[in-house]
């Protein structure tokens, strides 16, 4: 019975600092990405003419999605300001691949 005990503490024990290691390492590891990839996305905003490009957040709408890929027009209905796109605009500008 001692035997069980031990060998569940031993698992509970390298479980728990497993996932210490992971959440450290992904929080240190990858934020110094999004942190670009943020800045990235400003510049481009910036460029497209939106309003607020600085105050777009469209990460939590990704975590909070219940499907995988998400479409653009999707991201459009959550903009900050006015979006300096018409409706039809990506209809009309598409282009054959």
């Amino acid at each position: 019975m001692n035997t069980i005990l031990y060998f569940l503490e031993i698992v509970g024990i390298t479980l728990f600092v497993t996932v210490a290691i992971s959440g450290f390492v992904n929080y240190f590891g990858y934020s110094k990405s999004y942190e670009n990839f943020g800045a990235l996305s400003e510049q481009i905003f910036e460029k497209l003419g939106f309003e607020y490009p600085k105050e777009q957040d469209f990460y939590n709408d990704f975590l909070t999605d219940d499907g995988v890929q998400i479409s653009v027009m999707k991201y459009r209905k959550n903009l900050k300001g006015l979006d300096p796109y018409p409706e039809d605009y990506f209809s009309k500008n598409t282009t054959s691949e």
